[in-house]
């Protein structure tokens, strides 16, 4: 009986911590007014990765909202490329992804940083195959709902270095396009 309410006083304070943790961290996302959930976005047309030759896909991210000491972000659960034309691009592993306020003010976007993500460019073509990473990598913006007046957006603009494939791959290639978000249909970053 003594150690149940032990037990019982250690998970009340443990809890009160982490509300306290939580209430007071520096980036939050809202939608009226904390949003926790599953974020997805569909990419506004194609988006490309340059490299050696351009890879030009349709793409889709997906995760879900986890708040960690203070940062918003997770493990993203999907990130595919398709439609890539006579190109493969092949994702072995989404990685992390986090979001920070872009400004103090919190002026509703964010910037995305990325990590331990992992994808493989076939460019069939030129017969070349080219892997590439992030690693803690700023990829781009995330603009609100109450700046873009309906969905929140990504905006990629990464550079990604090469850790594997052929030497003509280039050091690095460039991750560039635009995602809407359909999930959750208003998101704004604090």
């Amino acid at each position: 009986m003594k150690y149940a309410k032990t037990f019982v006083l250690v998970s009340t304070i443990v809890a009160a911590l982490l509300i306290f943790t939580e209430s007071s961290s520096a980036t939050s996302l809202t939608q009226a007014p904390e949003y926790e959930g599953t974020i997805h976005a569909e990419s506004e047309g194609t988006v490309a990765i340059h490299g050696p030759a351009t890879a030009s896909c349709k793409s889709t991210i997906e995760g879900t909202v986890k708040y960690i000491n203070g940062t918003i972000g997770g493990e993203l659960e999907k990130l595919t490329f398709k439609e890539c034309g006579s190109n493969d691009v092949i994702v072995q592993f989404p990685g992390l992804l986090e979001i920070h306020t872009e400004e103090a003010s919190s002026n509703g976007n964010g910037t995305l940083t990325s990590n331990a993500a992992v994808i493989e460019v076939k460019f069939t073509p030129i017969g070349l195959n080219c892997l590439y990473n992030t690693s803690n990598t700023d990829i781009g913006t995330l603009t609100g709902s109450s700046n873009t007046g309906g969905t929140a957006t990504l905006d990629i603009e990464a550079v990604l270095p090469r850790i594997g494939g052929s030497f003509f791959c280039g050091p690095t290639a460039e991750w560039i396009g635009s995602y809407t978000i359909d999930a959750p249909d208003y998101l704004d970053v604090d």
